[in-house]
């Protein structure tokens, strides 16, 4: 593990970070198998919330909305969608973890080689099924928006996104941007700390009216930048161990995500026209606070026991799910849905959707990622 460097004479406000056991160093560079089981977990909701927890009457999803046909079901699944916040959280503490010790160059190969090789192929089939099984409703993507989606860059274009889970990518994209900015110093404890505690402030002074300068509201990611700061404060509570400032740093990441979240849900609640629903405040906020316990528990190492190698597989599928999950799972309850019922139907969609995602890791996502790895390595050692 790479040594943390510090300033002769520290700032005072500055904590020192904990002094770093072996059982603690050879934890921070392992695999950590309770984060693999975290991010299918994540996507799982995400599906069953597209599936059943979305209040539109969509041919995309049903005939009717899922509080009609499946109340109980329906004010569960509305919940689901912060599987999104909790992706987040794991993306700060994962990408702080494998970027510490690497180089710019490392770093930029390993975040398009992890990114970039399912996304193309799951672009690819979601443009393909628009055209071959569309809704009937939804305006069909023009093939200049399609190959705009291959660059992960559609939102910065004003292209439309082929699917709508892509829109977390952007925000993803833009955190890897940040982030560069660190790594390109050198990460340390008192870096990274000083990194996330001025891009959670920066992240609150965005003013909440039309004038905001975009390039400012998408790197401050108002409404996001808690849970990827809250991930990176539990990483550092994970390798140095516990200390004032990074305790701090995750309360303060909560704080403001509670409040973000509670707030939002107040003003869609007064203005939302009579009969919509609109989730409680309350258990919006439980649901994030229950996020963030179960990535604290693994930064406090009380998941270490956790090491069911299965779950290494579990984690590598969950990307190429949540790519392909809601378009190709809404074709499937379009085709089945009149013929089998609401819960065969889903069931179906569900156990589709794993298959298919399998299916894009080992037969798309795997081989192309060897040779886009290649290729970005050759670029590497041509100009480094």
């Amino acid at each position: 593990m790479s040594q943390v460097s510090t300033p002769t004479q520290p700032i005072p406000w500055e904590a020192q970070p904990p002094s770093v056991t072996p059982a603690k160093a050879a934890a921070a560079g392992g695999r950590i198998y309770a984060l693999d089981g975290l991010r299918l977990i994540a996507a799982v909701v995400v599906m069953l919330f597209h599936f059943l927890g979305v209040d539109a009457a969509l041919k995309a999803h049903w005939e009717q909305s899922p509080k009609v046909f499946a109340p109980n079901a329906f004010g569960v699944a509305v919940y689901g969608h912060y599987g999104v916040q909790l992706f987040f959280l794991i993306s700060g503490f994962v990408i702080c973890m494998s970027a510490w010790g690497r180089t710019p160059r490392q770093f930029v190969s390993a975040r398009f080689v992890r990114l970039f090789p399912a996304y193309w192929v799951s672009v690819v089939a979601v443009a393909l099924l628009w055209r071959l099984l569309p809704d009937g409703q939804r305006r069909v993507p023009s093939l200049s928006e399609s190959l705009a989606n291959l660059t992960m860059i559609q939102k910065a274009l004003g292209a439309r996104n082929l699917a709508g889970v892509y829109w977390t990518l952007w925000v993803e994209l833009c955190f890897y941007l940040l982030f560069l900015i660190v790594v390109w110093k050198g990460l340390t404890y008192a870096r990274v700390s000083w990194f996330a505690w001025l891009w959670l402030l920066g992240s609150t002074l965005v003013p909440g009216n039309g004038d905001v300068v975009p390039l400012y509201e998408i790197f401050a990611s108002p409404g996001n930048a808690p849970f990827f700061v809250g991930g990176i404060g539990m990483y550092l509570l994970y390798r140095f161990g516990p200390d004032l400032q990074s305790v701090c740093l995750v309360a303060a990441s909560w704080l403001v995500a509670q409040y973000e979240t509670y707030v939002s849900l107040r003003i869609k609640a007064a203005e939302a026209k009579p009969g919509a629903f609109v989730e409680n405040p309350y258990i919006a906020v439980a649901v994030i606070t229950g996020c963030f316990l179960i990535v604290l528990a693994i930064a406090l190492h009380l998941l270490d026991g956790v090491k069911w190698r299965w779950l290494a597989t579990a984690g590598a599928l969950s990307y190429p799910l949540y790519l392909i999950h809601a378009e190709f799972g809404w074709a499937v309850i379009r085709v089945l849905d009149d013929r089998i019922g609401v819960w065969p139907t889903v069931a179906v969609a569900c156990v589709s959707m794993m298959v298919a995602a399998a299916l894009l890791h080992w037969c798309a996502e795997k081989p192309l990622a060897r040779r886009v790895r290649r290729a970005v390595d050759r670029v590497g050692t041509r100009h480094g």
